[in-house]
Parts: structure tokens; sequence; C-alpha cells
């Protein structure tokens, strides 16, 4: 009863966070909420091009790209053209926002939230552009990393980026308590290769850091 009971709450929680973010215009570092981000605005761009590389040189067969909020598919898109015939990208949405147009581009679309979602696969290379990470409430925030890390492959990388703010606040994390989460989430998985990034950020006269989060799995 006490498991349902949790189940059922984070469930909640979750669907506050997205109705929430919705309505407050959230997850936009510069841009108001954008369901067509390209890669180019991805806080993290080079870095992923870069893992990518190296997976394609270093792997045969294709690499497996996993989009967490492809929203209308343009990044993913983007990124499947540095190599068509070696990259396999998957794409999650909570609606069906992907255009034709990038449609086109991509081998598979899911639908659903990704904190919940179980895909039977594993994947090279995950990222999370603004998307679900930047959303949730930060009490979400270690299960909605960990879930990504479950689903990659052996050498596996995962990109998200959350944001942080300097006054307290019950949604999102301050700018401490984010470093304070990562220092914790280190020291339960040593065997992670985690990196973080913090870029000062300015809109309407607030500022806040969006922090960029790379992990390795070994």
């Amino acid at each position: 009863m006490k498991r349902k009971l949790s189940v059922q709450k984070h469930r909640q929680s979750l669907s506050k966070a997205i109705k929430w973010a919705r309505n407050h215009d959230v997850g936009k570092g510069d841009n108001p909420y954008n369901l067509d981000r390209s890669l180019s605005e991805a806080p993290f761009k080079n870095s992923l091009t870069i893992a990518i590389g190296k997976k394609i040189r270093a792997k045969n067969g294709t690499v497996s790209v996993f989009d967490k909020g492809a929203g209308a598919g343009r990044m993913l898109s983007e990124v499947k053209q540095f190599n068509p015939e070696r990259i396999h990208a998957t794409a999650l949405t909570l609606s069906k926002t992907v255009k034709a147009e990038n449609l086109a581009k991509i081998d598979r679309v899911k639908q659903g939230i990704g904190l919940r979602l179980k895909h039977g696969t594993k994947f090279d290379m995950i990222y999370d552009c603004f998307g679900e990470d930047y959303v949730l409430s930060k009490s979400l925030i270690g299960k909605s990393i960990a879930n990504s890390i479950s689903h990659l492959k052996a050498g596996g990388v995962l990109f998200t980026v959350i944001p942080a703010v300097y006054k307290p606040s019950t949604h999102n994390f301050t700018v401490e308590e984010a470093k304070r989460f990562l220092s914790k989430f280190r020291k339960k998985r040593p065997n992670l290769k985690i990196t973080a990034r913090y870029l000062k950020k300015r809109i309407d006269f607030v500022e806040y850091v969006d922090v960029v989060i790379r992990i390795q799995k070994p």
C-alpha cells in the first residue's frame, strides 16, 4: 500500500511540474518555451557532437541516439544528418509534436514521459535539451537522471541541463543545492564520470544558472 501511494505521489508531482512549466513558460534558456530548438541552441552542442563522432569511429554498426525531449524533432533530425547511415535516432515527445520534415529523418518516435518510460532497449547517447529534466521539480531530478543512466549502454553518455536559481525555491534547486545534489550523486555512483558547467543566465531581469551535466557510463 505504501509503495502504491509513493508512485501515485510521484505521478502527481510530475503532472504538476509539467503543468506549472507550461503555464509559466519555463524551460526556455534565453528563449520562450520552444518545441522547435536547433542543435545550435543546445548548451552541450560541442560536447555532444564530439561524443557522437567518437562513438561512430570507435564501433561498428549504428550509434543509437535518444532525444528525451524532442519537441518538433528539429535538433534530432540535425544530429541524424551527421551520418544518416550510422546513426539510429529515437525521439521522445509528450504529444504528437514532431514536424513532418523532421519525422522523415528520425528512425523512431515514442510518446510519453521519460521518467516513467521503460524503453526495453539501451542507447549509446541520450540527451535532454531544455526538456523534461529542465521543468521537473527538484525532488524528481535525481530519479529522472538515474532513469536515463539506466538506459545507457556501457560507455554511453548522457547530456542534460537543469536550472538553478539564487533565491530559495520549492520547485528549482538553488545554485548551492545543485552543487550539493551533484556531489551526492557522484558519491552514490563513483563508477560514473560526471562533469558539470554552470552557465550564468538572465531573462526578464531575473538571474539564474543553467547547470549543464555530462555523465558517462563505464
